[in-house]
């Protein structure tokens, strides 16, 4: 049976599924970037108020299955949650990202 979430004036199931590719879908996730990644992930998503299912990827792509609210505009969800995870995989990561690329 399916879970409905309420508000006062409506009931909802949103589930979105989200695959981020890697640039020119390069073998760049190992296990330690994937598990940081899933970390990162995590908490952007809960500061959105956003659950996360489930999370999985492979070397060059990665899939989250989300549960929204309908007040989140899954535009700016995907804008914040591809910049913050960018800028922390360069900061961490970068020699090897750069071997990869």
């Amino acid at each position: 049976m399916v879970q409905l979430n309420s508000h006062p004036h409506c009931v909802f199931s949103i589930k979105a599924h989200l695959v981020l590719v890697t640039a020119y879908r390069r073998n760049v996730i190992t296990k330690t970037i994937l598990s940081d990644l899933e970390d990162h992930t995590r908490r952007v998503f809960c500061l959105s108020n956003v659950e996360v299912i489930e999370f999985n990827g492979e070397a060059d792509h990665v899939h989250i299955l989300l549960n929204m609210k309908p007040n989140i505009t899954p535009a700016k969800l995907v804008n914040s949650i591809k910049t913050v995870t960018s800028r922390w995989v360069r900061r961490d990561h970068w020699p090897h990202v750069k071997k990869q690329l």
